[in-house]
């Protein structure tokens, strides 16, 4: 049962990281209490970077898979335990274990390079900007106190766009050119 448990929260914690962009310190810092619901809708109560509070509505699929694990790993607890806790400790779960985490199902999916929680925002960013969400959402969601801090997790998935334009076939084009033009 505890294999279970740890893959439960496992999931839950990726989860969350890929889809509301937290800082691992944010995520490590969770408790129960900080999760309000708001009709069919989650949202988180941060105290995040700068001491800035940020309160981010959560996915509903993202939902579903949150509120699965608090109904198995925190059935009947107080709202001052910690969401993520250390083991079977009222402790809070540390950074480097939040790491280890990702780093294990990095491998897992394949991935070879060195990948991290933040690594996980940066593939939020990514993905809302290739789904045209406009980058002040983006820098919204991210909690970023400047809109030029969003631009550079974006500004790669910009020059491959650039780069992508360069692999153009111009030899597949150039037999579209009518035979009476030179």
């Amino acid at each position: 049962k505890a294999a279970v448990l740890k893959a439960e929260m496992e999931w839950c914690v990726l989860v969350l990281l890929f889809s509301v962009g937290l800082r691992v310190s944010e995520l490590c810092q969770l408790k129960l209490a900080d999760i309000s619901r708001e009709d069919d809708l989650l949202r988180l109560h941060l105290l995040a970077k700068g001491g800035r509070n940020h309160n981010p509505l959560i996915h509903p699929e993202t939902a579903k898979t949150l509120i699965r694990y608090i109904e198995r790993v925190h059935s009947g607890c107080s709202g001052e335990r910690p969401l993520f806790p250390a083991g079977k400790t009222s402790a809070f779960i540390h950074r480097s274990t939040v790491f280890r985490m990702v780093r294990d199902a990095a491998k897992r999916a394949g991935i070879t390079r060195s990948f991290s929680p933040h690594g996980c925002r940066a593939t939020l960013a990514t993905q809302l900007h290739l789904n045209n969400v406009p980058v002040v959402e983006i820098q919204s969601l991210l909690n970023h106190a400047q809109v030029t801090t969003t631009q550079l997790y974006l500004h790669r998935v910009d020059e491959s766009k650039e780069a992508a334009a360069l692999r153009l076939p111009w030899a597949h084009i150039n037999r579209l050119k009518p035979s009476n033009r030179s």
